[in-house]
């Protein structure tokens, strides 16, 4: 990119802008794309704690370091297991960029942290925590699942809960004006950037000629993987062998993770650095490693398959690439869509029996 830390120089510029008297959603002329601001109002709180892009640098650099420190504190000492994954596209998109998202994954996971406290201040504040994060990009109330894992009584679970539906709602209302505003200048993150269900759709609506039969279709396939996946789990007790406690950390960072996966991959197409919570789920894979010596068992083969699978997604921007490259090598610039077509619905197609699947891991647990 031109400058250094282009996602974050859009986000700063629009924070400068706004105590500048600019209404920042309709222009931004301190930004060197000249991008609108396209996220909550509530980021321009940040401007209190020196959040200017004439200190895009130094805050790049410290946010950077403090996230790499936190991924390789949830590897549990198996940092060469997730390497791969760690060293996709998808993932390096997200620190190249300096995306917004990286503070957001720091911000869930003291949110996840907290939780687990029985201290009610604490509670409090991962509460408070979780709903600022809610306010700054909406996804994050997914997160707010992980409250139900808490050792306390079912009607405790569902009060902490509703707290981040209703503020999740209300802040939609709230918000609604600037949110169509948005929704014609929001970055159209392309085939090659992103993951979600919205291409799947278009994909089986262009070969069937009938969106009504692409939804009940695609609705149909999703519920046989969920309920395939779900029952398979039920039968072998895989959990309840390897989590006995409704408080553990990887668990609730595992189900945390993956809501806001699954969230962001039914709700809109996002770009492939959102993929960087899927770190939320390696203390999880990495304690059903170190529990057992047989890891090839029926107990692990879909959870390796679906570690497997996310890393392939992650690559797939670097896939296109190489076969782009390797058909116009050899002069086959004529298959050159039709590859592209394969390799996209291939894509697609493993994205969406992925979260499908982890969806019903996450219902298991």
């Amino acid at each position: 990119m031109e400058i250094i830390f282009p996602d974050l120089h859009v986000l700063l510029s629009a924070i400068d802008a706004h105590y500048q008297g600019i209404n920042v959603f309709k222009e931004n002329p301190l930004c060197y794309y000249k991008i609108p601001h396209v996220y909550s109002n509530a980021w321009f709180s940040f401007h209190y704690l020196g959040f200017s892009d004439e200190h895009r640098f130094f805050i790049g650099i410290v946010t950077l370091f403090i996230f790499g420190v936190a991924v390789s504190w949830l590897s549990q000492k198996k940092l060469f297991l997730f390497f791969l994954f760690l060293c996709s596209p998808a993932f390096l998109l997200a620190v190249e960029r300096c995306n917004n998202d990286v503070i957001l994954f720091l911000m869930l996971l003291l949110t996840a942290k907290l939780t687990l406290s029985k201290n009610n201040k604490l509670l409090s504040i991962a509460h408070l925590i979780l709903v600022f994060c809610t306010a700054l990009k909406y996804y994050p109330v997914a997160f707010s699942v992980i409250f139900l894992l808490r050792n306390d009584d079912l009607k405790i679970k569902l009060k902490n809960l509703a707290i981040h539906i209703v503020f999740f709602f209300v802040w939609i209302f709230l918000s609604w004006e600037n949110l169509q505003l948005q929704k014609h200048i929001i970055p159209d993150p392309g085939y090659a950037w992103s993951f979600g269900i919205s291409p799947m759709f278009s994909l089986f609506a262009h070969l069937t000629g009938s969106k009504l039969f692409s939804f009940v279709f695609i609705t149909f396939l999703s519920l046989i993987v969920i309920y395939s996946a779900f029952t398979f789990f039920n039968r072998i007790d895989f959990f309840c062998s390897d989590n006995n406690s409704n408080l553990s950390f990887a668990t609730v960072l595992f189900v945390g993770g993956s809501l806001v996966l699954v969230f962001c991959y039914l709700v809109k197409t996002s770009f492939d650095h959102r993929m960087i919570y899927f770190a939320f789920c390696f203390p999880f894979f990495a304690t059903l490693l170190s529990k057992r010596s047989n890891f090839i068992s029926n107990h692990y083969r879909i959870p390796l398959l679906l570690f497997l699978l996310i890393t392939i997604s992650a690559w797939f921007e670097c896939l296109r690439e190489w076969v782009t490259i390797s058909l116009r090598y050899f002069s086959h610039e004529s298959i050159l869509p039709h590859g592209l077509f394969v390799v996209r619905t291939l894509e697609i197609s493993i994205n969406h029996f992925f979260f499908m699947t982890l969806l019903s891991m996450s219902l298991v647990i």
